[in-house]
């Protein structure tokens, strides 16, 4: 596409506008710097730079459409990311006046997958349930008890939580298909934030999730019919849907271009405990674990309130191992294997936030005893829940952890 054939599809006059901060106007072919004696940019580039398209031969137009973006955008998508959203508004994506239909946006971003574990073998008929797994999710159970219904309430709940990430997470797209879905954006920090608040939304929520992250092409149409929603491809999602499957457990994986695009930012919320490295001992292969269990992310910074976060850590924990929501994933051997990975992996977290190691259970211990005990009642979910609520405060002083050797001296005392 040539600068003048771009020009005629916005339309003769438009104007684009950028606000920057401590930034000089992006390098871009199509862009010509409209002169303004407000404009310096050597001696003040926070000052307001207007690029105006090359377009004084595309026509004329009666309406012309405006786009704009501020401060913040333009820190947030970087030139090439500003430019790739102008050229999309451009062809129809979002100028409501473009007649382009059917087109593509292609650019750099990251994919969040993310899969609902259990479902396959439920609609299979491979988990027999029982009028409490009903009970739990707050069905009545009918005279001819249906793994499609109850599946279709455990669907309902995914959905619910992918809804309740939509309205806390703006910069984000997010496309549910059946027992999966697709979070995306240009944005890395974006979707490492909604991924984090999905896993906790719906493990709290009694679902078991497993995804990947990865980094790369995305491909989406400019206009998305919204009675059949959105729909994405590309390298990234592909190798994001690859990743979901490298561990057990309620996990999500990430590849290495996610890593290192963390460890170069200012992201401090998304370094450290954030990320850990897993070997396999067979053969030496390495995958990279987001451990959203383990990072406040934007919500709050856990470093300072590890009273907030063991407190988190542990109901989600407990759930785990003895809310009836999760009794239907324990009833066969591979449901209890990710159950048993979910525990081992979110209490080896508890001691950055405790000061000890009283919570951290292993998962082959942990699988003996769900394969020696089937039984979950809301009941003991809460006795159990309270005690260790209860239990850990003896850790925290005004909600910071106490010096080990004043819980020491407390202990001969």
């Amino acid at each position: 596409m040539t600068q003048w054939d771009f020009a005629r599809e916005i339309a003769s006059g438009d104007i684009v506008v950028f606000d920057i901060e401590d930034a000089a106007p992006p390098s871009l072919p199509i862009w010509e710097l409209w002169p303004s004696s407000k404009y310096h940019p050597q001696r003040n580039p926070s000052e307001q730079c207007r690029l105006i398209l090359g377009c004084s031969q595309a026509g004329d137009s009666s309406k012309p459409a405006a786009i704009r973006f501020g401060r913040s955008a333009f820190k947030q998508y970087g030139p090439q990311g500003a430019y790739s959203r102008l050229r999309g508004a451009g062809r129809g994506g979002d100028n409501p006046t473009s007649s382009g239909r059917g087109r593509m946006n292609q650019y750099q971003g990251a994919v969040f997958f993310v899969d609902m574990l259990g479902v396959g073998a439920l609609t299979q008929n491979q988990v027999t349930l029982g009028e409490g797994d009903f009970k739990a999710w707050g069905m009545s159970p009918s005279i001819s008890p249906s793994a499609n219904l109850f599946c279709g309430q455990l669907l309902t709940t995914f959905r619910s939580c992918l809804a309740a990430v939509r309205t806390c997470h703006k910069q984000v797209k997010i496309a549910q298909l059946s027992d999966c879905a697709y979070i995306w954006s240009e944005n890395v920090l974006a979707v490492l934030d909604a991924a984090r608040a999905f896993m906790w939304e719906s493990v709290n929520a009694g679902l078991l999730s497993r995804g990947g992250i990865s980094y790369g092409e995305i491909v989406e149409p400019d206009k998305i019919n919204r009675a059949i929603g959105h729909f994405i491809l590309g390298g990234a999602v592909t190798r994001a849907v690859g990743l979901e499957k490298a561990g057990k457990g309620c996990r999500v994986f990430v590849d290495d271009l996610i890593h290192r695009q963390i460890q170069k930012s200012d992201a401090v919320r998304f370094k450290d405990e954030a990320f850990s490295s897993l070997k396999n001992p067979l053969d030496g292969t390495v995958v990279r674990e987001f451990c959203w269990y383990a990072t406040g992310g934007s919500v709050a910074d856990w470093s300072n309130e590890p009273h907030v976060a063991a407190k988190k850590l542990i109901t989600i924990l407990t759930k785990l191992q003895f809310s009836p929501r999760f009794n239907w994933n324990q009833a066969n051997q591979h449901g209890r294997i990710q159950l048993a990975c979910s525990v081992d992996s979110i209490s080896a977290a508890t001691p950055t936030f405790i000061g000890n190691g009283n919570y951290i259970l292993k998962g082959e211990e942990y699988l003996l005893q769900l394969e020696a005990n089937n039984d979950r009642f809301a009941s003991n979910f809460q006795q159990v829940l309270s005690a260790r609520l209860t239990d850990i405060e003896r850790f925290f002083v005004d909600g910071i952890q106490k010096d080990p050797m004043q819980r020491w001296i407390e202990r001969r005392s």
